[in-house]
């Protein structure tokens, strides 16, 4: 008997394959009714065109891109940004030390006009930290500082292309 490859009714196996999650998860989803489904006795079956639709009801739509606007404003203290940078660079810790670098590397490659996208996205990055630790305790109101300084308020959590996730 030849395997139909596409099957109006799929079992939790197929139903899994489909869907490139495990059976495990799918279980989880059917008890949790989560997902469309039959259930006949023990048996648990998905119909194909439910599964279709209810992947369409569910879609998430792709975030638009930000269009980042690293442009700072003219009248910035560029010295109490160097004075804050410097905090940064003078760090034993390799991330605020590189931030405090990057930071001060793109300064004056632009002469305190812009920042590079990346460096926006990682200044924007402290200034709103997903981890409280003290290291980040330490850095963000220092990072909220920098970016009201260079940009006239706090910008907001940004993330570069080049990121993983």
């Amino acid at each position: 008997m030849t395997k139909n490859l596409n099957p109006e009714f799929m079992t939790i196996e197929e139903t899994a394959e489909f869907l490139r999650i495990s059976e495990r998860i799918l279980r989880e989803m059917v008890s949790n009714r989560e997902i469309p489904h039959n259930q006949l006795g023990s048996t648990v079956l998905f119909k194909r065109e439910s599964l279709l639709n209810w992947m369409k009801e569910n879609e998430r739509p792709p975030e638009p891109k930000e269009k980042i606007n690293a442009k700072i404003i003219p009248d910035c203290n560029q010295d109490k940004v160097n004075t804050l940078i410097q905090e940064f660079t003078g760090k034993d810790e390799n991330f605020v030390k590189g931030l405090g670098e990057n930071l001060k590397a793109d300064l004056e490659k632009f002469e305190y006009k812009k920042l590079s996208d990346k460096v926006f996205c990682q200044l924007s990055r402290w200034c709103w930290p997903h981890r409280h630790s003290v290291r980040e305790q330490w850095v963000q109101p220092k990072a909220q500082e920098i970016s009201k300084l260079l940009f006239g308020k706090v910008i907001k959590r940004t993330k570069h292309s080049s990121y993983k996730e």
